[in-house]
């Protein structure tokens, strides 16, 4: 979440959608606002449409109930999502970044965010394989006859239903996203879950699935925002599949701090590791 409480982004007061339409009002003022959530920190700036985000070294699980510090860790996320963002504002994707502004900090756009997450998945992982009884590692495109190159989940962000997965229809039936929104949301998924493999396929890492959050800057702009970081994304090494995300805390597998530090040079390189 970015420049907004809570209580005021998933109100039904949201600001008016990208199509032009006024069902919804902004209700931003321009008093200090500081979010804390379970990995990141975000307040206002002395410019309105700007705020900083300052990423913490919590590590956090299955909604906050398990729960650690891990050393260095704000530092490391903030560099690779920093890169990632930087790559992807430069193909001309909107991303709400502007620019790292100290190893555990970024200066950001204010976004008036859509209460929904899309989890983009090329393989079968996580609560997809728990919720359909099927093995990790199959390959969407395979299990689809190559008709699908990956799947687009929707889900509601409310953490006290456990951010339940919900369709596109019931998204727009209950005026969460307008479907022109909808539209260039899953468009702009697409276009990132391309660069995201090709970029780290030569760094032999298969990109599993990753999960993205969008919202409104101040001209009503569709942006990405949040983070992409090893924290919202499974990585698996090629040809291992051994895991380099957080599915090494919520699993227990170890070596968690020694992964990510891997994972923040191979994506990085040494500008910041």
């Amino acid at each position: 979440m970015v420049g907004l409480s809570n209580e005021i982004a998933h109100s039904s007061k949201l600001g008016p959608t990208s199509d032009g339409t006024k069902t919804r009002e902004h209700k931003w003022d321009k008093r200090t606002l500081v979010i804390r959530g379970k990995a990141k920190s975000v307040c206002t700036t002395d410019e309105f449409d700007k705020c900083k985000m300052l990423f913490s070294d919590n590590i956090t699980s299955g909604d906050g109930e398990k729960r650690a510090e891990m050393a260095e860790k704000g530092r490391i996320n903030c560099g690779i999502s920093a890169k990632l963002m930087t790559e992807l504002n430069r193909i001309n994707i909107p991303t709400h970044f502007i620019e790292q502004t100290s190893p555990v900090t970024q200066y950001v756009h204010r976004l008036d965010m859509i209460p929904l997450e899309f989890v983009c998945r090329n393989v079968v992982a996580g609560s997809m394989a728990e919720r359909l009884g099927l093995e990790e590692g199959a390959s969407i495109a395979k299990l689809s006859n190559n008709v699908f190159p990956c799947l687009i989940d929707v889900h509601l962000k409310n953490d006290e239903l456990h951010d339940p997965l919900i369709s596109q229809d019931i998204a727009q039936a209950l005026n969460i996203v307008s479907e022109k929104d909808l539209n260039m949301i899953v468009s702009l998924t697409h276009s990132i879950n391309y660069f995201l493999k090709d970029y780290m396929k030569p760094k032999n890492i298969e990109v599993i699935d990753f999960k993205l959050e969008f919202g409104h800057d101040v001209e009503n702009k569709i942006r990405l925002g949040d983070e992409i970081t090893p924290d919202s994304c499974r990585f698996w090494e090629i040809g291992t599949g051994r895991k380099m995300d957080k599915d090494r805390f919520r699993r227990n597998l170890g070596l968690v701090e020694e992964t990510y530090k891997e994972l923040e040079y191979t994506i990085v390189g040494q500008e910041n590791s």
